[in-house]
């Protein structure tokens, strides 16, 4: 009996490192995809006479056939866009090629960041950015991606740190408050309509 459950066992156990394989091939693929899309969205945005109404004009795109896919799924593809709008917008470079796809979700979630509460510094941290990859140019050995983004992940980090990008309540009031008053009235109505539905909930 013993002999046969780990039989069972052995197999399932073969089986899971079977699909972890699969399941990891099969991120690496979709990040490398992520990574074509963001590329061919730079390029759409930056060519834009705006950028708003370019990004208007991909996410249409993208919701044509949104009813046949999971919205989770129709969200992670304008994600993609998002994330080429915010490097088109704050003139961040990118570069999908060496980068890997988490540093480019985090850059540009630092520079919206950054843009929001610290309008000032924009330029600064994109400079920081910018000048990252100079220092991994290798003319003898080729360009050294894995030092590259090693070093983009640990800047990201200390940036984050530096413009408290995990914030408190008080941070987080003043992060909402910079977002409202940049709407119109219309919206600001809105807003305290819904605030209103909520705290009546919550009463």
């Amino acid at each position: 009996m013993a002999t046969t459950e780990n039989t069972t066992l052995d197999t399932m156990v073969n089986d899971f490192k079977q699909q972890v394989k699969t399941l990891i091939e099969a991120m690496a693929t979709t990040d490398m995809k992520s990574k074509d899309l963001f590329t061919l969205s730079y390029k759409i945005l930056k060519s834009s006479v705006s950028i708003k109404e370019g990004v208007k004009t991909l996410n249409d795109i993208i919701d044509i056939d949104s009813d046949k896919h999971q919205k989770h799924f129709i969200q992670r593809v304008k994600r993609i866009v998002k994330v080429a709008s915010i490097a088109v917008e704050t003139k961040l470079l990118l570069d999908s090629e060496k980068l890997k796809w988490y540093n480019l979700e985090k850059a540009t979630k630092l520079m919206e960041h950054v843009k929001e509460l610290y309008p000032d510094d924009i330029t600064k941290v994109k400079n920081k950015l910018n000048k990252i990859k100079n220092k991994f140019v290798d003319k003898v050995n080729g360009f050294k991606v894995k030092e590259y983004n090693d070093e983009y992940d640990s800047i990201l980090h200390e940036l984050a740190v530096e413009y408290k990008m995990e914030l408190n309540d008080e941070q987080k009031f003043v992060k909402v408050e910079t977002m409202v008053s940049n709407l119109s009235n219309e919206y600001k109505q809105k807003l305290l309509q819904q605030l209103q539905k909520e705290l009546q909930g919550n009463g």
